[in-house]
């Protein structure tokens, strides 16, 4: 059997196993053809999976050289494409992903290649929910990405719009059709091996279980998100579920075992020096010590993440829990005035939105119905309280958890029947 041959069979086994040691070392022996363009994509995408950016936009750009070199527009296309959602992750140079962006709907254009055009528009609508402005085109972009899958009929780009629609809808408050839609995500995801496709699905869903108290569903999400997590070598999932479990154990008031997970996210994220995520994680951790009446560190860790969220964005858009934990830090300590400013502030951030942040909007509105009290204020309290018990309500409401109950039954007995 000759060389290449062989070569060729021994690929398509590393390419559908996604080994990454292996693909780094059978890389330098391929010609400069749209093989090594598909070797370099899929070492990208390991490698970001993996936490090491720097060494996946390498490969990327050489992927990027050689489909140009080649006329290889849809591997070239791709190669953009991973260093968009590699940026979604950081979001310290969003102006280049639009470029990405940019070139990518051109490629598109030229080549008639529908299946680049519409996983560009889902890019594109996923880089644009942090950003303030840009996040009221989102519907739109998913919308003309759906009309195209509609028509080429592919169930991996399919369940990445259920995935952005699910989102949507989890931020709008209208948390069992959320759930419905990303488990609709998860079915389509599960037909395809590669474990990279469900990555962020599982690890969602259990998100948004316990945005609505469903612990044990959340667990159960976040234990198979564990596993792929493990499976793929992949830190930044691990801090994401490492943060979101502590939020279980921090509702249950396990607070010590709550601490520990969360610094479990923080260590990761800096490890990997995750700018992007570590906002978030700095925020958890700062809710936790408030739990533990630790105020100086709980204000510490909400400062660090409100700080480096705005330096990432560019004040663009609000770190939201760092922002809810001042609120409750001024409430312990009586400085009802500042209550007023941080939560106003919040509110209208989360209300302008586009959907907007009920969840958020709610917990500011809480806020401001105590602190307004406090100040002898009660006409602006009791307005408060209303409203935010009406976003509260329609956010936990018994009709919103029977759909999700029974969706998620549904999804169960679907699988016990495969």
């Amino acid at each position: 059997m000759k060389k290449g041959v062989v070569l060729l069979l021994v690929l398509k086994k590393l390419l559908q196993s996604q080994n990454t040691y292996s693909l780094v070392l059978i890389f330098p022996q391929l010609p400069a053809d749209t093989n090594l363009i598909h070797v370099l994509i899929d070492l990208g995408k390991n490698l970001w999976i993996e936490g090491k950016d720097s060494l996946a936009k390498g490969y990327l750009k050489h992927a990027i050289t050689l489909g140009q070199k080649i006329n290889f527009v849809r591997g070239e296309a791709e190669a953009r494409l991973q260093l968009v959602r590699i940026e979604r992750d950081n979001m310290t140079d969003v102006q280049s992903a639009y470029t990405q962006l940019d070139v990518v709907d051109n490629l598109a254009t030229k080549s008639n290649d529908k299946y680049i055009a519409a996983l560009s528009l889902i890019r594109r609508a996923h880089i644009y929910e942090p950003n303030f402005e840009k996040q009221k085109a989102i519907p739109s972009l998913l919308a003309k990405a759906q009309g195209i899958v509609s028509e080429i009929h592919n169930a991996e780009l399919q369940s990445y719009i259920y995935e952005r629609q699910a989102l949507q809808l989890m931020n709008q408050g209208r948390n069992a059709e959320a759930v419905d839609r990303m488990l609709q995500a998860k079915r389509l995801q599960e037909k395809y091996q590669d474990l990279r496709i469900r990555r962020s699905s599982v690890g969602n869903l259990g998100v948004f279980f316990l945005s609505v108290n469903q612990y044990d569903e959340a667990l159960r999400a976040f234990e198979e998100a564990s596993v792929i997590a493990q499976k793929l070598h992949d830190p930044r999932a691990e801090a994401h579920i490492a943060g979101y479990q502590g939020e279980i154990l921090e509702k249950k008031r396990r607070y010590t075992e709550a601490l520990a997970a969360n610094k479990k996210a923080v260590e990761i994220l800096e490890k990997i020096h995750n700018i992007g995520k570590l906002p978030g994680a700095y925020a958890r951790l700062g809710g936790v010590y408030i739990k533990l009446k630790e105020y100086d560190k709980a204000l510490k860790y909400s400062q660090m993440a409100a700080d480096l969220y705005h330096k990432n964005t560019g004040g663009e858009t609000m770190q939201h829990l760092s922002q809810i934990n001042f609120g409750k830090i001024y409430l312990i300590q009586q400085k009802y005035q500042q209550v007023v400013a941080k939560a106003k502030e919040g509110l209208l951030w989360a209300i302008e939105n586009d959907p907007p942040f009920m969840e958020e909007a709610a917990e500011y509105n809480r806020q401001l119905s105590i602190a307004y009290e406090k100040l002898g204020q009660p006409e602006k309290a009791v307005t408060h309280f209303k409203q935010y018990k009406a976003q509260s309500d329609s956010i936990l409401n018994n009709e919103a958890l029977q759909k999700i109950t029974v969706s998620s039954m549904t999804y169960d007995f679907e699988k016990k029947q495969q």
